[in-house]
């Protein structure tokens, strides 16, 4: 793969030929995965970079007059920028404050579209697509707005307070009190980026509808729903399925991930051996659950059943909940019965400190990652495919 300057001179010395191919730009960094975000390349369309490097204009709002240097700043300063937040007028995107300005002292904002697609050698490939990069007024009074609508979810203390001396403004003052230099909350619109179309090569939709039957333990399903509602998740380390309840506002959803117990450890193992703190809280267990180990999510329609179904399974026995702690969870996993396992009372409220890996180490730390997560989803998918080709063959055999 070309790297950024690369593409960028051969873009800049007249391969022009459709505004729509893309340049790309750099690997999605661990910060972005951490949220949820897929490890995809990073592109940016040819007609973007042109309106970014045209002067500005008051006649034409797209021209964000950034020089050539600065745009080759850019995969560096995704790597590690100074707040990540949901973006506050567009469902998909998710906006990156750069540790950056441009010449008019305005901080960079730069959108991502995560889990989309670019074009790129006239052809169509998955992406984390930048879709802009500009100078922002009126940060402050942004960053206000979206610490009160509960957009945010990354802030690096020290980036954003230098930073704040770059652009001479208070960018602190207007999200005090928010958790510093860890994971808030997921991303909504990561995870309204994922697709449920994989279901069908799982077998859960079939499994759940095996397991819709009325709950066994009434008191059990009572305190499953209620729990659920409360936004703890519950793994049953036998099936390798968790399960959690999103309070999105604006969709409400059952989310169902399958990660088995090995895959959790050797993901446990990558994150260690890259120096990421999860001891004593530092992690919770839900955030080992990436949108890669997506499996189904139930919409707003279907929440009223799928939040009964999921309580019905967790009363059966067999789940235990994820709670705060990684360690416990894991050893939780090793001791939980096949069936009639108590629900375990522990609040989830570990954070994911992302800054826990070195600097030296984020490169390796993305690779690894990715490795893990590819190794995983191609075992499950391999898994799913032979049960299914088992399954045709005992329908064969039966007929």
């Amino acid at each position: 793969m070309p790297s950024f300057q690369e593409d960028l001179d051969r873009f800049l010395d007249g391969d022009q030929r459709n505004m729509r191919e893309c340049l790309y730009v750099c690997e999605t960094p661990s910060s972005m995965v951490m949220l949820g975000m897929k490890q995809l390349p990073i592109y940016i369309t040819q007609l973007h970079v042109r309106r970014t490097m045209q002067p500005k204009s008051d006649r034409n709002s797209h021209f964000h007059g950034i020089g050539k240097d600065e745009l080759l700043e850019v995969p560096n300063l995704l790597a590690s920028p100074a707040v990540i937040m949901d973006s506050l007028s567009r469902a998909d995107s998710v906006v990156l404050v750069l540790d950056a300005t441009d010449a008019d002292m305005l901080p960079l904002f730069a959108v991502i579209r995560p889990n989309g697609v670019s074009q790129y050698d006239c052809e169509l490939v998955p992406s984390n697509h930048l879709t802009t990069l500009y100078g922002k007024d009126d940060v402050c009074k942004y960053l206000e707005s979206a610490a009160k609508q509960d957009k945010i979810l990354f802030v690096d203390e020290e980036k954003t307070k230098d930073l704040a001396i770059q652009s001479q403004l208070q960018l602190l003052q207007g999200i005090e009190g928010l958790p510093m230099n860890t994971i808030i909350h997921p991303s909504h619109a990561v995870l309204r980026s994922e697709s449920p179309a994989i279901v069908l090569e799982t077998g859960l939709e079939e499994t759940m509808a095996e397991e819709r039957s009325p709950e066994q333990n009434p008191e059990a399903f009572k305190d499953a729903k209620r729990d659920l509602a409360d936004g703890k998740g519950f793994y049953n380390p036998e099936s390798g399925f968790y399960v959690t309840y999103r309070a999105d506002e604006r969709e409400p959803c059952i989310v169902y991930h399958r990660k088995t117990v090995d895959e959790l450890k050797d993901f446990v193992g990558v994150l260690e051996s890259h120096g990421v703190e999860l001891h004593g809280g530092a992690v919770a267990p839900s955030q080992l659950f990436l949108p890669d180990d997506f499996y189904v999510r139930f919409s707003r329609g279907e929440l009223p059943f799928a939040i009964d179904a999921a309580a019905a399974q967790i009363a059966e026995g067999g789940w235990i909940e994820a709670g705060a702690d990684v360690d416990d969870f894991l050893a939780r996993c090793e001791g939980a019965p096949s069936a009639g396992a108590a629900l375990p009372v522990v609040r989830q409220s570990g954070r994911l400190d992302v800054r826990g890996a070195s600097p030296d180490h984020r490169p390796s730390l993305d690779r690894d990652l990715k490795s893990a997560s590819d190794s995983a989803r191609a075992q499950r998918l391999d898994s799913a495919r032979s049960m299914k080709a088992g399954k045709k063959h005992s329908e064969v055999e039966g007929m």
